[in-house]
């Protein structure tokens, strides 16, 4: 990508920031008793307004493009549902972290069904991220597989707790 337009890009999405940010401070113009004391961004967010809802119906004056706006009206829209996948994605960077102690008898361990139990023997899945991803797993079946993990050490186990082991990856030594 060339530098104008890296340039225009982040001027663009600059431009998005600044609007967003009078979107919040900005009300409804006009007779609109119905969305008193909500600001031009809350309304957006409901699915029934759309961006042009902003500048035929309340007044607003957009300083975007027709692209942008549908872009900021995309981004408003979805924001709480990429804050939540983004959430996710960051637990599961943890499970990745969090490593299953080698030799672990997926038999014995209490609440899993016989089938993930086979699973697992079969995989012999390093991490709670790997053993996530084995088709079948459940998020109840990780669960007790973390708890039981954690508890090994209460219980006469071979490790403890607090011996849960982040995973740590070096990069690769570089010849020269």
């Amino acid at each position: 990508i060339s530098d104008e337009a890296y340039d225009s890009m982040m001027d663009r999405r600059r431009a998005r920031a600044r609007e967003m940010h009078a979107l919040k401070r900005a009300h409804p113009k006009g007779q609109h008793a119905e969305f008193a004391g909500a600001s031009l961004l809350e309304l957006l967010r409901r699915p029934e307004v759309r961006y042009a809802d902003l500048t035929d119906r309340f007044g607003f004056e957009s300083n975007l493009s027709l692209a942008d706006r549908d872009i900021l009206e995309m981004q408003v829209k979805y924001e709480g549902y990429i804050t939540r996948e983004e959430k996710k994605l960051a637990g599961a960077a943890k499970l990745d972290k969090i490593r299953i102690p080698e030799g672990t008898d997926f038999q014995r361990v209490p609440g899993l069904r016989a089938e993930i139990r086979e699973r697992l023997a079969e995989s012999r899945p390093a991490t709670l991220g790997a053993a996530r991803r084995i088709p079948g797993m459940t998020p109840a079946a990780l669960s007790v597989l973390s708890i039981h993990i954690a508890g090994r050490g209460s219980r006469g186990g071979t490790s403890k707790a607090d011996e849960l082991v982040p995973v740590v990856r070096r990069p690769p030594i570089s010849a020269g």
